[in-house]
């Protein structure tokens, strides 16, 4: 796979924890990384674009998808085009690819892009008449990509249900569970129903269609997550309103990442379901034999976040022999990897893979103990008080890529962190045992994450949109 890296000097391209990551396995593999390029990193072997004609190297290599063609513009003025490639991530590894491939696919893009400036501009045209003649705006849209099993969903149920006029734009095909009518993703129709909403709402950074809006639609972005991972400052885009769980957490994260007028602790609509019963709308986009085993027995769920390495999100678990430990114990566990992961095909008495791109909010609401490391749905866990433990194997490794955590790790974990099968295993018997040591330190992290715990997070939005 890595062959043609083999003698070679090379640079990475940006600097971010995907491509520091990235480094660390080409390092293993024997092949030598001289530095990195970013424009606003700065640090140890990081360099500028300007820098690059000044460097002794053989290769480039980006490692980025979102920015591909603005970053391999900015190397073309640099280095020759023969020395650039790409990588490109799949399922079972990586592929590398030169100048032809790269040329092709900028073909592609290309065509994509003169649909999408066509489009754009009927949303423009749209929508300045719409304010000339002053058309009152009414509706909204819930605009999502790839993942939608997260705020955007919640809150979009619940405003169809209250009667509010409110449209799903999206490129996951399973949005159909959710609205059979759902707008396609880039879809001309897309385009014309955002020129005359009032209101647009996401939970991850989108920047198609934003660019277009008329200065009369107001943006609003949920987020998916607070915690204590670092974030890149998103600096192309600034949203009206942002939506957190507390004003800690927005002042301490969010408002030196995200540019917004106004930063809100309404509270997270996926996290209502806590306090209410479920209905059917909410079991969309969730294995409803899954849910059904977990309302029934008594379960652990395994969440483990993101690893910017395809391999590193593999758990060093050895799943048959903890199938038996689970299997004695009458307890079963849901392993839901990161929507980011292809799904484990494996099967076990005792173990379930829950589908990766799925809602496990449901399957959250009953579970009995959390496993988890880093992801945010920790904190979120922290609203229905039950244990949780950190299965952190990989801590310094992970804090590493990372530039370390927002806040200390131990502190800020309220739960027993293990590093080790055998570890977690003794942990979970000991909670089974009833020996829960972490109750007071969850109270506490709750109280700095959540101002609100009453179930009426998406109602808060609401009347913020009602404002509007």
């Amino acid at each position: 796979m890595f062959q043609k890296l083999q003698n070679k000097k090379i640079l990475l391209v940006p600097a971010t924890p995907l491509t520091t990551s990235f480094s660390k396995k080409l390092e293993e593999e024997g092949i030598d990384i001289i530095g990195f390029v970013d424009k606003n990193k700065t640090g140890k072997n990081i360099y500028r674009y300007e820098d690059i004609s000044n460097i002794k190297f053989d290769l480039i290599l980006i490692y980025n998808d979102i920015f591909f063609e603005e970053i391999y513009k900015s190397c073309l003025e640099k280095a020759d085009k023969t020395k650039i490639y790409r990588v490109v991530g799949l399922d079972n590894g990586y592929k590398i690819v030169g100048y032809k491939d790269i040329k092709s696919w900028l073909k592609k893009q290309k065509l994509l892009h003169y649909r999408q400036k066509i489009f754009q501009n009927i949303q423009n045209l749209v929508s300045n008449l719409y304010d000339l003649f002053g058309l009152k705006r009414k509706n909204i849209v819930v605009l999502t990509k790839n993942y939608i099993g997260a705020n955007s969903k919640y809150l979009f149920l619940f405003l169809r249900k209250n009667n509010h006029k409110v449209y799903l734009i999206s490129n996951n095909k399973k949005a159909k569970e959710l609205d059979i009518n759902y707008l396609k993703f880039n879809s001309l129709k897309s385009y014309i129903v955002l020129s005359t909403v009032k209101i647009v709402i996401t939970d991850e950074v989108i920047y198609e269609y934003l660019s277009s809006l008329s200065k009369n639609c107001k943006t609003i972005q949920l987020w998916h997550g607070v915690g204590i991972k670092r974030l890149n400052p998103v600096c192309n885009i600034k949203y009206d309103y942002f939506i957190s769980t507390s004003n800690w957490t927005n002042e301490t994260n969010f408002k030196n990442i995200f540019k917004v007028d106004k930063f809100l602790n309404c509270g997270y609509p996926r996290n209502d379901i806590f306090f209410r019963d479920l209905n059917e709308e909410d079991l969309g986009l969730c294995d409803i034999n899954i849910f059904n085993l977990a309302k029934s027995k008594k379960t652990i769920l395994y969440a483990p976040t993101y690893r910017d390495l395809l391999e590193d999100n593999i758990p060093p678990l050895d799943f048959a022999k903890f199938n038996e430990f689970l299997k004695k114990l009458n307890i079963y566990l849901i392993v839901k990897m990161h929507p980011f992961v292809s799904d484990m095909a494996k099967k076990y008495s005792n173990i379930i893979f829950f589908p990766s791109k799925d809602d496990v909010y449901p399957i959250l609401k009953y579970t009995d103990i959390l496993i988890t490391d880093y992801s945010s749905i920790l904190y979120d866990f922290l609203l229905l008080d039950r244990p949780i433990i950190s299965f952190a194997y990989d801590l310094d490794k992970y804090g590493c890529t990372r530039d370390g955590f927002l806040f200390d790790y131990e502190s800020f974990t309220p739960a027993k962190i293990v590093l080790t099968e055998d570890e977690l295993k003794k942990e979970i018997k000991d909670l089974l045992n009833g020996d829960d040591l972490y109750k007071y330190k969850r109270e506490e992290v709750l109280k700095k994450f959540f101002d609100y715990k009453d179930g009426k997070s998406s109602k808060r939005i609401e009347k913020l949109i009602n404002k509007g």
